[in-house]
């Protein structure tokens, strides 16, 4: 019997995705690894965010699971909501 196996590249660090984000808040930062996304999702994610500006939500169709969640709270955090439930800013 054979198996497909997706290979997968390895979740990105905390100096990794602050190096995609520039500043971004501790908070932001533990809440995308707990996602584990690679580096190369992190840009993606941070491509379409940029992208966002004039193709609104309709993007999000696109995204594999881990990109739209990555997206959704860089979304957040530009638009100014905070509402990402980690309990760390009680």
């Amino acid at each position: 019997m054979s198996m497909k196996v997706r290979l997968m590249g390895k979740p990105a660090t905390a100096n990794e995705i602050s190096s995609v984000l520039g500043t971004a808040e501790d908070h932001i930062i533990t809440e995308i690894r707990i996602i584990g996304p690679t580096m190369d999702e992190v840009r993606e994610a941070r491509a379409w965010l940029d992208a966002d500006d004039y193709m609104g939500e309709v993007i999000e169709k696109t995204m594999n699971a881990r990109i739209r969640k990555v997206y959704k709270i860089l979304r957040q955090q530009r638009h100014g909501k905070d509402d990402h439930n980690c309990g760390c800013c009680a």
